[in-house]
């Protein structure tokens, strides 16, 4: 019961600040969500992002951040990958993908492996939290290509915990 308090109150607070987001004149369009799913082959991760793409002068600017984490289980081996700066922010409808510079971490056979690369993450909003939502829920796909090789990782499954919002504002064409 408390864990179920504390997520609703976490979506709570998320929706709360993007709802003042969405109504601040220079805001284009948005991201944001966190949650836990589990992948099609039975993987497990967590999911944290934000973007939002802001009017400044005559131009746009994106803004934002990723993190996502693999758990170590018999399926898949523990994953980090983080996107400090956010540089690209596209919305269609409900849909949304962000990409930018990032960084996976793991363990390899020989000790720990930090790769550079790019990160791009599909986001896909069309449940509401305390709504029937039937059999729809949020979903995303991360995909991470190493800069230096042909190494990739990838990962993408539904929601079983916590919520996504995708906005975009009529006619900004972001």
């Amino acid at each position: 019961m408390k864990k179920q308090t504390l997520v609703l109150s976490t979506i709570a607070l998320f929706t709360l600040g993007f709802a003042q987001t969405a109504d601040r004149p220079d805001v284009l369009a948005a991201a944001h969500g966190r949650g836990a799913a589990l992948s099609e082959d039975g993987r497990r991760g967590h999911i944290d992002f934000e973007a939002v793409r802001v009017k400044k002068d005559d131009k746009s600017e994106v803004k934002g951040r990723i993190k996502f984490e693999q758990i170590a289980n018999d399926k898949g081996r523990a994953v980090f990958i983080g996107v400090r700066m956010v540089g690209e922010l596209k919305v269609t409808d409900n849909k949304a993908e962000l990409a930018g510079p990032a960084v996976l971490e793991t363990k390899g056979e020989n000790g720990p492996v930090r790769l550079e690369g790019r990160a791009v993450l599909m986001v896909i909003d069309q449940a509401r939290p305390g709504q029937n939502n039937g059999d729809k829920k949020d979903g995303f796909r991360i995909r991470f290509k190493a800069k230096d090789s042909d190494r990739t990782f990838e990962f993408g499954g539904a929601l079983r915990e916590g919520d996504f919002v995708v906005f975009k504002k009529q006619g900004s064409g972001a």
